[in-house]
């Protein structure tokens, strides 16, 4: 779970889905913007149409979380962006290293 200071609130989530700059491949898409702040905001969406089951989209949550985690935490400074996650059905069946390196395009690395 991410720090409380390092989460998008709801409203925040439906800004950046409206004007954050759009990345997509093929298992996932995000929204990105810039801020002035000294860190980074996250937030991943798994709609119902995704995943009926609320276990699941959560467990597929977790997993999208622990991933960015492990990708933010190499960096060398803290990166200042508010980005949101969106899964395709694709991301279900990867590793979790597969999924690390299906992410770092979101984050320009």
């Amino acid at each position: 779970m991410l720090r409380r200071n390092n989460r998008l609130k709801r409203q925040d989530i439906q800004i950046l889905l409206e004007k954050g700059s759009l990345t997509k491949t093929g298992l996932f898409v995000s929204r990105k913007t810039e801020t002035q702040l000294s860190s980074y905001k996250m937030g991943v969406v798994v709609s119902k149409k995704f995943e009926k089951s609320a276990v699941k989209r959560n467990l597929i949550r977790r997993r999208i979380l622990a991933a960015a985690k492990e990708i933010l935490a190499g960096l060398a400074k803290e990166p200042a962006f508010d980005i949101v996650i969106l899964p395709r059905k694709a991301s279900l069946k990867l590793s979790h290293e597969e999924r690390i390196q299906a992410l770092k395009p979101h984050f320009n690395l």
